[in-house]
């Protein structure tokens, strides 16, 4: 599933694109993908695009018409490809795919958005999981209001990370996953946090110390700035809206990587199973 980084940069290009642009024809090919909602074509056609914000991993596509916005989110196979009228050239922001799936639309297209200037945007998404709902400004706060603060944001403090950790009992790793707690955290970078703070994620959140904290808070802040800076993460089939591969897959020095050595201590990388989620860790400077 994309995280943090990875639907950044989606929303960072595809505001280059879209943003005023005015939508004369949608086409929903699978009525989940748009929450079942009847009314979503004929309420979207004529509206103009005027912001694209992003919250965690969720997308927040303002419209021109009074209280129109569309949620979207990518889930685990998600993509959004753009095209413009005159390029045969494909601007993808999700899962990169290859063969006959880079002809567009294809058989996992979902929706189809036709601009003025016969451009389209495409949501295609293989396993459903995804959707592009109507939702009023409402709903988008309390979507907003149901999602912890951002690693790196004023709200997201040491003080307010060590009253998150405060007595709970949960790992470290379940704790950082929650999105009502953290919002944008996923597998990836939750590992390669722990490892920057030289925490284990298996260990008990409510018994970090002062100091763990600390680590932890600098880690979780420092590995999503990293990664928006350099694109995001490649991990199977990652690209952005430009068909470029995020590049911060170089720079990862635990995941993916079980039985290879650390890098900053020598001993063989594990994997296990953690919150539900395979989990890679050092065990000799993860303490």
């Amino acid at each position: 599933m994309p995280e943090l980084p990875e639907v950044e940069m989606v929303r960072r290009q595809l505001a280059s694109k879209i943003i005023h642009k005015k939508i004369s024809d949608v086409q929903v090919l699978d009525w989940k993908s748009v929450d079942h909602n009847k009314d979503f074509q004929q309420t979207v056609i004529g509206s103009e695009i005027i912001n694209i914000d992003r919250v965690g991993k969720y997308l927040f596509l303002s419209l021109n018409k009074e209280d129109l916005y569309v949620i979207g989110h990518l889930k685990m196979t998600g993509r959004m490809i753009y095209q413009a009228a005159d390029d045969d050239t494909q601007y993808g922001g999700g899962h990169s795919l290859s063969g006959d799936l880079l002809n567009q639309p294809h058989k996992h297209t979902r929706i189809i958005y036709t601009f003025v200037d016969g451009s389209h945007l495409y949501f295609n998404d293989m396993r459903k999981f995804g959707y592009m709902k109507l939702a009023k400004e409402s709903e988008v706060m309390d979507q907003k209001a149901a999602l912890g603060p951002e690693p790196g944001s004023k709200e997201y403090s040491v003080t307010y990370l060590s009253e998150l950790m405060s007595d709970r009992k949960t790992t470290v790793k379940a704790a950082l996953l929650n999105q009502r707690d953290i919002a944008g955290l996923g597998n990836i970078y939750v590992d390669e946090a722990c490892w920057r703070a030289e925490i284990r994620p298996q260990r008990i959140a409510g018994k970090l110390s002062d100091n763990d904290i600390d680590k932890l808070h600098t880690a979780t802040c420092s590995i999503l700035q990293d990664a928006v800076m350099y694109g995001g993460t490649t991990f199977r089939d990652y690209t952005d809206t430009d068909g470029q591969q995020g590049n911060f897959s170089d720079e990862l020095k635990v995941f993916a990587r079980q039985e290879k050595k650390c890098p900053r201590c020598g001993e063989v990388i594990k994997k296990d199973r953690v919150a539900g989620r395979g989990t890679h860790f050092c065990p000799g400077c993860q303490l």
